[in-house]
C-alpha cells in the first residue's frame, strides 16, 4: 500500500517536471528568437549609420560645387535624418511591446500544455 502511494507520488512528481522542463524549453527557444529578432535590428542600424559618412562625403563635395545643390542636399539629409527619428521607437514602448510579447508567449505556453 506504501508501496504504490509512492510510486503514484513520484509519477505524478515526474509529470510535473518533465512539464516544467517542457515550458522552459519552449520559453527559452522563444526568448531565442526574440533576442535573434533584436540582434538583426541592431545590425541593420549599425549598417544604416555606417552610410551615413558617405552621405557626409557627398554633402562636402555638393558644397565644393557651388549653387543651391547644398541647399536642397541639406534639406533632403534633414527629412531623412527626421523620419528616422520618428521611426525609432521609444525605449518604453519597446519594452512594453516586449511584455506584452513574453506574456502572450506565457499564455499560449499554457495552452500547449492543456492539451
Amino acid at each position: 500500500m506504501i508501496v504504490n502511494f509512492q510510486n503514484q507520488l513520484l509519477k505524478r512528481k515526474s509529470e510535473i517536471l518533465t512539464k516544467n522542463i517542457s515550458c522552459l524549453f519552449k520559453t527559452a527557444q522563444l526568448e531565442i528568437q526574440r533576442k535573434n529578432n533584436e540582434i538583426e535590428e541592431l545590425r541593420k542600424q549599425i549598417a544604416l549609420q555606417q552610410r551615413r559618412p558617405q552621405n557626409n562625403q557627398q554633402r562636402a563635395y555638393n558644397n565644393t560645387r557651388g549653387g543651391n545643390i547644398t541647399t536642397g542636399d541639406n534639406r533632403h539629409h534633414r527629412d531623412q535624418r527626421d523620419k528616422q527619428m520618428q521611426s525609432r521607437p521609444n525605449p518604453d514602448q519597446v519594452r512594453d511591446r516586449e511584455k506584452t510579447q513574453r506574456n502572450d508567449d506565457r499564455r499560449l505556453l499554457n495552452t500547449y500544455d492543456d492539451k
